[in-house]
């Protein structure tokens, strides 16, 4: 029978919420013609409370709508989060509010303060200019940054992050996001490399060393210099020496050091993390964003896109691979695997 369309005919019908356990939760009668229509509000607005109060987790409820004829059993339909998440709004549709290269935000149909974001199957580097669609990144992806904002939120970071909504989804507060990405780093590699002369492959550095870089594609993210108050300095990432352009100072000093000590803590939780697992996080990247009060938080993703990790023995688990071409994708979506099932050993962690 399908999901939606039900049997008006019943003359009664009733909804049992059941949790993991199979203990009922809810078991709620609706009589008369409208009953189905009635069961179905029910069920509608039942899911949304419990996204709203971030219960509502993968696999965790089971929905069953008994319709009933003559007082006998006329179908019953189970309804698992993952179709429930692409119904929850009885038909109305969510408006997509931006898409990038591997996601879409899209808006919740109930409240203009919610999104949902989506992952998407992309792999990208180079700006977009290498570009591959890889089985089972979504999921890895949503899989990661939910667990990652659950271990930030629980450790005291204010995350846009609310609840996983399926394999590829999870509903998040609405953000107007800063242009920024912020690098922490631990460990040199990558760009840092070319803006320090002197210093080696995977030198660790004294301290945490915290960039900022302004998103725009076109000039393939350039370094933003914050030390002038009236202005903001955009230098190319890979030579600092090579000037690209000055921008209106859109983010005050404060507001700057302010995502720069939040970043810092960020990455010390996740690195923490990481060592108790034998591995080795040398930077990330995270994004922030104004929420509807107007406060900075932590928004976006942090998923196998956003750091370099590696193993006990200096494999490389992350992006990296792909950017480098080292391996084949039927093995970086492995490690992509793996590190989506190492995070979830996040949560046990005091």
């Amino acid at each position: 029978m399908d999901k939606v369309l039900l049997s008006e005919l019943g003359w009664a019908c009733v909804v049992i919420v059941e949790n993991e356990d199979l203990s009922t939760l809810e078991c709620i009668p609706f009589m008369g013609t409208g009953a189905v229509g009635q069961a179905k509000d029910f069920i509608k607005n039942w899911i949304e409370k419990m996204l709203r109060v971030g219960c509502w987790q993968k696999m965790k409820y089971d929905v069953q709508l008994h319709v009933m004829l003559d007082n006998e059993p006329h179908a019953t339909n189970i309804l698992t989060v993952e179709e429930v998440s692409s119904w929850v709004s009885f038909g109305v549709d969510w408006e997509v509010l931006a898409e990038g290269k591997t996601k879409r935000v899209y808006q919740d149909p109930v409240s203009s303060d919610w999104v949902m974001i989506e992952s998407k199957p992309d792999i990208t580097a180079g700006d977009g200019v290498k570009h591959d669609v890889m089985a089972g990144k979504a999921e890895a992806a949503t899989e990661t940054t939910s667990v990652v904002f659950q271990v930030l939120n629980r450790s005291g970071i204010t995350t846009h992050f609310q609840s996983q909504l399926s394999e590829t989804k999870f509903l998040a507060e609405k953000c107007e996001m800063i242009p920024l990405e912020v690098v922490v780093r631990r460990f040199a590699t990558g760009s840092y490399l070319k803006r320090n002369e002197g210093v080696e492959e995977g030198q660790r550095l004294d301290e945490l060393v915290v960039e900022f870089f302004f998103k725009d594609d076109a000039q393939h993210d350039p370094m933003v210099l914050v030390d002038d108050p009236e202005r903001r300095v955009l230098v190319h990432a890979k030579d600092p020496i090579e000037v690209l352009g000055v921008i209106p100072p859109f983010m005050s000093l404060d507001e700057l050091e302010k995502m720069e000590e939040e970043a810092k803590r960020i990455f010390t939780i996740l690195e923490r993390c990481w060592q108790n697992l034998d591995c080795r996080l040398w930077d990330m990247k995270v994004e922030f964003g104004h929420n509807v009060e107007g406060d900075i938080i932590l928004a976006d993703v942090i998923d196998n896109d956003s750091w370099r990790v590696t193993d006990h023995h200096g494999v490389q688990l992350d992006k990296q691979t792909y950017r480098d071409g080292s391996l084949s994708m039927d093995e970086i979506g492995d490690r992509y695997q793996l590190v989506a099932t190492l995070v979830k050993r996040f949560l046990d962690m005091k």
